[in-house]
């Protein structure tokens, strides 16, 4: 086989492994979506905007419960290419606060419901 060839074959096979793993987190992602739902929890879509306006794309989110012993603690994730992320939390608990870059923001978030959140720098 050619040098060529077998560069052709190699690009080829990376974009079909690139390929592959993308597919394999995105059933990755949908399989969670679809447990956080048959568990009961409660969720609601956030978009995020830096100061300037543009979206927030691969942030890390995260969230801090409250409502009595089983609501503690909080649950990260990571908004998507546009800036959007779906948040989750347990039937019966509150979501009251969000950590986006480090920095803590007051919320009162309901399941079901859309929000923005423009972060502060």
């Amino acid at each position: 086989m050619t040098m060529a060839l077998l560069a052709g074959m190699t690009v080829g096979a990376m974009a079909q492994t690139a390929t592959m793993q993308q597919n394999d987190e995105q059933e990755c992602m949908e399989l969670q979506i679809n447990e956080n739902e048959m568990n009961g929890d409660n969720s609601c879509t956030l978009t995020v905007y830096y100061s300037d306006g543009s979206v927030a794309s691969s942030v890390k989110v995260s969230t801090d419960v409250s409502g009595g012993i089983s609501c503690m603690g909080g649950r990260d994730f990571y908004t998507n290419d546009k800036g959007v992320v779906t948040l989750y939390w347990s039937e019966g608990c509150y979501l009251k606060k969000v950590y986006v870059k480090g920095d803590g923001y007051d919320v009162d978030y309901k399941n079901g419901n859309k929000y923005s959140l423009t972060l502060k720098k």
